[in-house]
């Protein structure tokens, strides 16, 4: 027999959806610390721009695929990010790696600082307090993975020092790509004080898609998550 399968269960999210459907895409499952950590961010009366849910799971499932060893974050908060990475890697049995996060804001990074060291990961993870483009720029070696989740408008002026960073076959992760989903307009359509920021990942995108050495896509659920795998010359 052949059964009518109707979208009326997926329309409007996840709801009527099997319980279990619905928390398989849970980022923090299995993760205790980072659920708590998670659930007091929301709890709390500033809002915090973390990556959400879906985002989040996608990520930890490329941590886990790809197995980066060492990983350049921009855009550290309270160390939720950082922190993802960090589990999802000690979950696959990698415990031989190291994550350079970069926080502008000398409060969030005292705070991140210490939700790492609560988590036991002070000896994987380093918090540094500056702007992550200037800091990226000075670092020495290759990374297997870079996270961008910081000033949107500086990611396409952060592409030459990304590709100068990023090691052969590493990979590249963008949050908040389609911004709001303004990103799909013209940036004269957007509203004004969103303008810089949407014209700047237009031409990031762009960017990104034609050049040569770079295998990418978006996802676009949430605001848009860009990944890219780097081959040098298209290798």
């Amino acid at each position: 027999m052949i059964k009518n399968f109707s979208n009326s269960r997926c329309e409007g999210g996840k709801s009527g959806a099997d319980p279990a459907i619905e928390s398989f895409n849970d980022p923090v499952f299995g993760f205790p610390f980072l659920a708590d950590l998670k659930d007091a961010a929301r709890d709390s009366d500033w809002y915090l721009p973390f990556l959400r849910d879906d985002s989040a799971a996608l990520y930890r499932f490329l941590i886990a695929l790809k197995q980066p060893r060492r990983i350049f974050e921009a855009g550290t908060l309270f160390g939720y990010s950082a922190l993802l990475a960090a589990f999802a890697l000690k979950s696959v049995g990698v415990g031989d790696f190291k994550i350079v996060t970069c926080e502008i804001s000398e409060d969030n990074a005292a705070v991140a600082t210490d939700n790492i060291s609560k988590a036991g990961f002070s000896g994987n993870i380093d918090v540094l307090n500056g702007d992550a483009a200037e800091i990226l720029r000075c670092l020495s070696g290759k990374f297997d993975l870079i996270f961008l989740d910081s000033a949107k408008g500086q990611y396409v002026n952060m592409l030459p020092d990304i590709k100068s960073h990023i090691a052969e076959g590493g990979l590249l992760v963008c949050d908040d790509v389609l911004y709001h989903e303004l990103s799909g307009i013209p940036a004269a359509e957007a509203p004004h004080k969103h303008r810089t920021i949407v014209a700047s990942l237009a031409r990031f995108i762009d960017a990104v898609k034609n050049d040569g050495d770079f295998t990418s896509f978006i996802d676009f659920m949430d605001d848009g998550l860009l990944a890219a795998v780097y081959r040098s010359n298209g290798k």
